[in-house]
């Protein structure tokens, strides 16, 4: 709609923000945020999987409203207009305004379902559901030790265990200090309570961060 453009352009040209593609910038979540804020939250490969599968269930899910949902607007607008009523033309004006958002998420949406097809093609394969469930054991090991060392590390260094866990999933220029620090921190608290545990303990990374995981 030329009234529609011309209010949005209006817009940007009263703030001086001609430079800026709104629909452009709206980007959802990154490839970086997904790949090691969601993905690497978990500490094994059926549990990444399983992760991303819902993931991209939920998104899917909003894909398949939100096309309903346009074409419902689509009838909507022509609906309105075809009153040939100023009033029904300004309400097809705010639907057509609306009709532009849901554009614009459908493609955040897709970008998003490429980067968890991206993200599932580097996993080491397509997990049953009793994969899943077989690895649930060591699973919760892995991640309830790692838990445990960055509450440790937290109580040492005043550095919240959020935190902390978020440097290494970001691998930030102090995720290898803090890695060491927990491992450290872990052999010890095995030594003062079982010391047969610290064989199995004393390499860290392959408990909690095993290169293969990360």
């Amino acid at each position: 709609m030329e009234e529609l453009n011309k209010i949005i352009n209006n817009f940007s040209d009263n703030f001086d923000l001609t430079n800026i593609d709104f629909n452009t910038h709206y980007t959802g979540r990154t490839f970086f945020q997904i790949e090691r804020f969601v993905m690497q939250e978990h500490d094994l490969p059926e549990r990444r999987f399983l992760q991303l599968m819902m993931e991209l269930r939920s998104i899917r899910d909003g894909f398949i409203h939100d096309s309903i949902e346009i074409e419902k607007i689509k009838i909507q607008i022509k609906r309105l207009l075809d009153t040939g009523d100023d009033i029904d033309k300004l309400e097809a004006m705010k639907k057509q305004y609306n009709l532009n958002h849901y554009e614009s998420g459908m493609a955040v949406r897709q970008d998003e379902i490429r980067h968890i097809a991206k993200l599932l093609k580097q996993l080491p394969k397509i997990y049953t559901k009793q994969e899943i469930e077989a690895a649930e054991e060591r699973y919760w090991e892995k991640r309830l030790t790692r838990q445990a060392a960055e509450e440790m590390v937290s109580a040492q260094t005043g550095i919240n265990s959020g935190n902390i866990r978020a440097n290494i999933q970001a691998k930030t220029s102090i995720s290898s200090t803090l890695l060491e620090l927990q491992k450290e921190t872990l052999t010890k608290a095995c030594s003062y309570n079982q010391p047969q545990q610290i064989d199995k303990y004393q390499n860290f990374n392959q408990v909690a961060y095993s290169t293969q995981d990360l």
